[in-house]
């Protein structure tokens, strides 16, 4: 009989022999796993991390652990270190002359850091007309009414010229600061007085039009014989406030009483070159010259005829500036 046999006693013990080995092998795995963790644990710990957990500790549902206080004081949290704030923008510093502090108002829409300039192409033409409006203004538009044309005009504003300036603004032709008094040895003089010419007219222009330049012409360009001594400083703290000047690469020398002849010959020769050397042309003319706005309606309707393909643009504080 196998059953209480010594054969059966025999197998009996190999299970039981097996079934040890068994469990004290399961027993390794699992003790080797728990090994592995607590030593995570640690070297999280080590790095900054919260301490390894005990095997006692028990968590509650609303995350504390047994034995935490109420006030949870002393503990380490998981809590994420608040980020610094972001600086704002702000304009370049004052300049060490008492000017900076002047006209608190006095600073261009676009702050100078924010100005994307415009593409430009050598086929670009801009009329541009100083020391309008006057007389001859009427009569200029007219021309560039005729002929589909928008100009530049860099104006001294008066009280009298508001129906012009709206003219100027209403048939879309772009409109610069140039002076209020256009005295060259009075606003030259020192930072101080530019700043509170150009305050003038800039405020008259928008009082008459609603526009806000926030770009001009140096009266007599941006050297000349009356600002060698302040240039550099009005410069740099017109910059620093946000504006953008324009000096010219073709002058029709009007204001020199060029006659019609010489003007309609001499500013297509040097538009010719300047678009040969690969650069746009910036034409200075004066509302008030002699012969202007008889000059301009032929001027334009010859540019506009060259096969070359020009295109007549206005200016604004995107165009990229073209300084001497």
């Amino acid at each position: 009989m196998y059953f209480g046999s010594i054969k059966f006693f025999k197998h009996l013990i190999v299970i039981a022999l097996a079934l040890v080995l068994s469990a004290l092998g399961l027993m390794v795995v699992f003790l080797s796993i728990e090994n592995n963790s607590l030593r995570e644990q640690i070297a999280a710990y080590e790095n900054g991390g919260n301490p390894p957990a005990s095997p006692t500790d028990s968590q509650n549902p609303d995350g504390t652990k047994d034995g935490d206080s109420s006030d949870n004081s002393g503990e380490i949290t998981d809590e994420p270190t608040p980020e610094p704030p972001t600086p704002e923008l702000v304009w370049p510093p004052l300049p060490s002359g008492n000017y900076g502090q002047l006209f608190p108002s006095l600073y261009a829409q676009v702050a100078p850091w924010e100005i994307r300039h415009t593409p430009e192409q050598a086929n670009y033409v801009y009329f541009t007309f100083d020391d309008g409006p006057n007389h001859m203004t009427n009569s200029i538009l007219n021309h560039l009414s005729n002929t589909g044309t928008h100009a530049t005009f860099f104006v001294i504003p008066r009280e009298s010229t508001a129906s012009i300036m709206q003219k100027i603004r209403d048939e879309g032709h772009a409109i610069g600061v140039h002076s209020y008094s256009h005295s060259l040895g009075e606003i030259y003089a020192s930072v101080e007085a530019f700043l509170e010419d150009f305050d003038k007219a800039r405020n008259l222009i928008y009082e008459q039009t609603g526009i806000l330049s926030d770009f001009f012409r140096f009266p007599g360009g941006s050297k000349n014989e009356y600002n060698e001594a302040t240039r550099a400083d009005i410069i740099a703290e017109m910059h620093r406030r946000g504006f953008v000047y324009f000096d010219w690469n073709v002058d029709s020398n009007d204001v020199r009483r060029a006659s019609y002849d010489t003007m309609r010959r001499e500013v297509r020769l040097d538009i010719a070159e300047n678009h040969e050397a690969g650069n746009r042309s910036i034409v200075l003319f004066h509302d008030a010259a002699d012969f202007t706005s008889w000059v301009v309606g032929d001027l334009i309707e010859l540019i506009k005829a060259s096969p070359t393909g020009y295109e007549f643009k206005t200016l604004c504080h995107n165009t990229r500036p073209h300084m001497w």
